[in-house]
């Protein structure tokens, strides 16, 4: 069964609609509370993951439904719907470091991708704001705080505190971290998965449709719509009533994907170090899917892997035995290990420093087989 509708939503004594005006109303709370079913385990994620016991104390994240306040759910919605966007799932800092500088005062990304009409590896050299992007990727149909609430209020303080944490990493090391700055880092991480393109198109049609196969399934949801006469099914009738509002539900579980306190504690707490590099290692590159995994979070073996910039590497491992191994790599080694596991789970681009990694690029994205 689905956890009752709040007090007031159509619900005047807890119970079904009294009025057939209210039956869409009594309806969009069951759509929303069927995001945290228990019976949808995947999806009932709660806030934030834990921290490490040195700083016990951390606020929680702001979520984009903690910002509304009466005054803001009345206003016009049509006031506050915004042009389509251009979407970016790797943040632009993440992607400096890597520009180029092919003429004085102009500095580009050089994007290496695999062109199946030429059969050949092709080369981009534009500006970071024309890689890694997906227009409206994250954008709600209909929301009071806007159509771009879940990129200005929930990714837009990540991606600004997550960009300060990793400058006190690079400077002084991850030990120099406070707690805090060591969850704004974790959430960071989580969320270059969580906002990719391939998992948020799946999170808007997937689970929409699951969330409209549960609401027409519903038993009392059911016997409620035949007691007002309603007689087409309640995921219809609830979008004829607010618009889009079961994609807008299942798109803003990317938040909770973020928030994942399983995944996140085990990171958090896992050993982390900064591997930095020489001139004489080679340099790194990096993808479009820019966070590498290797093994499950759970696992002994887990490691995480960033680069930062072209000579650098933010390492984590939940063996400290890992973590010295790999910290303890020749330069080389370390570069070629990162730089083929980059290159194997890009989604489209590959960017390099420097034209040294063509050669090799031209043997790994070409497609196997």
């Amino acid at each position: 069964m689905y956890s009752p509708a709040p007090p007031g939503i159509g619900q005047p004594d807890g119970g079904r609609p009294s009025r057939r005006g209210r039956v869409a109303e009594w309806l969009k709370a069951h759509a929303w509370n069927a995001c945290i079913r228990e019976t949808v385990s995947r999806v009932r994620i709660p806030l934030r993951p834990p921290v490490p016991s040195r700083e016990p104390k951390i606020q929680p994240l702001c979520q984009i439904d903690d910002c509304l306040d009466e005054t803001t759910s009345r206003r016009p919605r049509a006031m506050l719907k915004q042009e389509s966007k251009n979407h970016h799932f790797v943040p632009q800092f993440l992607l400096r470091p890597w520009e180029v500088e092919p003429r004085p005062g102009q500095r580009d990304l050089r994007g290496y991708w695999w062109d199946q009409t030429r059969i050949a590896l092709a080369c981009k050299v534009r500006g970071v704001r024309s890689f890694c992007f997906q227009i409206d990727l994250l954008t709600l149909r209909d929301h009071p705080l806007g159509r771009d609430a879940i990129e200005r209020i929930f990714f837009g303080p990540i991606d600004t505190k997550g960009a300060a944490a990793q400058d006190v990493l690079m400077r002084q090391g991850p030990n120099e971290l406070s707690g805090d700055q060591r969850c704004d880092f974790a959430r960071l991480l989580l969320s270059l998965e969580a906002r990719r393109p391939l998992v948020v198109n799946r999170l808007r049609t997937m689970l929409r449709d699951h969330l409209a196969s549960e609401l027409d399934a519903d038993p009392e949801i059911r016997a409620a719509m035949v007691e007002q006469g309603i007689s087409e099914p309640a995921s219809s009738y609830l979008e004829k009533q607010h618009g889009s509002l079961l994609e807008d539900s299942a798109l803003t579980i990317v938040q909770n994907l973020v928030e994942n306190p399983e995944i996140g504690g085990q990171l958090i707490n896992a050993h982390w170090g900064v591997r930095r590099l020489d001139d004489l290692d080679g340099s790194l590159v990096l993808s479009d899917r820019p966070l590498i995994r290797i093994h499950g979070y759970d696992k002994p073996g887990a490691n995480w892997v960033l680069p930062m910039n072209p000579h650098a590497a933010f390492v984590a491992c939940n063996d400290q035995a890992n973590l010295a191994k790999l910290m303890g790599l020749s330069g080389q080694r370390f570069v070629k290990a990162v730089n083929v596991s980059s290159a194997a789970q890009a989604e489209r681009f590959v960017f390099c420093a420097d034209q040294s990694h063509e050669q090799w690029l031209n043997t790994h994205l070409r497609p196997k087989g």
